[in-house]
């Protein structure tokens, strides 16, 4: 007598769970590219006296964060090691990784957003003072596409969500389970 071979996950649980490994992989290696950085405090070198009161004092907490960059970077690593193997799980489907994904989606989602919002906060309270010179113009084709990313990412982490907590995806767990068992 022959087990039949398990269906294929459906294209979306796939699509999802690759995208959280190699996205998950990429953050493993930042993660420790940031550990092994030899200046984890080069925001305190680059930082402009002249930025007036409201840069300086963003620019004094940008500065200070960056002093425990360690702690983050470590943080990062665990984070994304996590992810990683849940999104291995999820392609494998594990029904434990269906809620650990959207746990993941959220943490995604948060990530995301402070990122910009830093990114944007150094851009307008630390390059600015850098080089005045700077072309404005491509600043602001900069930022633009940095919300266009941002954006993309977040609705794909929303997208990602619906589906997650959706019909379909528990189905295909569950067609796993009722296949093994």
């Amino acid at each position: 007598m022959t087990v039949p071979a398990p269906a294929k996950a459906p294209a979306p649980l796939r699509i999802i769970a690759w995208a959280a490994i190699v996205i998950s992989a990429s953050n493993v290696l930042g993660a420790c590219m940031g550990l092994l950085d030899p200046a984890p405090n080069l925001l305190a070198d680059m930082f402009p006296k002249d930025v007036g009161l409201i840069g300086l004092k963003m620019g004094m907490f940008m500065i200070e964060l960056s002093r425990y960059s360690s702690l983050f970077f470590a943080a990062q690593l665990v984070i994304a090691l996590a992810a990683l193997w849940t999104g291995i799980a999820l392609l494998l489907r594990r029904a434990w990784a269906l809620r650990a994904m959207q746990a993941f989606c959220w943490i995604y989602l948060v990530w995301t957003i402070w990122n910009w919002l830093w990114w944007l906060a150094s851009w307008f309270f630390i390059i600015r003072g850098l080089n005045p010179e700077f072309n404005h113009a491509m600043r602001i084709i900069s930022e633009i596409r940095n919300a266009g990313w941002t954006a993309a990412y977040v609705i794909a982490a929303f997208l990602s969500l619906r589906y997650l907590r959706g019909p379909q995806a528990r189905a295909a767990v569950a067609t796993k389970m009722s296949v093994v068992c």
